[in-house]
């Protein structure tokens, strides 16, 4: 904005092609805090935004090991029924074994 010094009249100066408004002191600073507001507002928005990164990361990790560990789990009762029927396998193989040397 320039200001007359003559007569105290403040407009808009042109510095390129681009217009200008003229817009009541009041309304200005009134715009400027908002903008300050929205500022500050985004800023707080946007650490939220990583924290509910980390968190959701944070999550999706546990969630994984979560699965590991009920994979690890189930594969483990597996493992023992397996070896329970290979030891009871083994125990008729033994009995059949005795059987067969007893008719030769």
């Amino acid at each position: 904005m320039y200001n007359c010094e003559k007569c105290g009249t403040k407009f808009p100066t042109v510095m390129s092609r681009q217009h200008y408004l003229v817009v009541a002191e009041e309304q200005m600073t009134k715009i400027q805090a908002d903008i300050k507001t929205l500022k500050k507002t985004n800023q707080e928005l946007e650490r939220r935004i990583e924290e509910m990164d980390r968190d959701h990361s944070e999550i999706q990790r546990a969630l994984e090991r979560s699965k590991k560990d009920a994979d690890t789990s189930v594969l483990g009762a597996k493992m023992d029924a397996l070896e329970k029927h290979v030891a009871y396998l083994r125990k008729e193989k033994g009995e059949l074994e005795e059987k067969a040397r007893k008719y030769r």
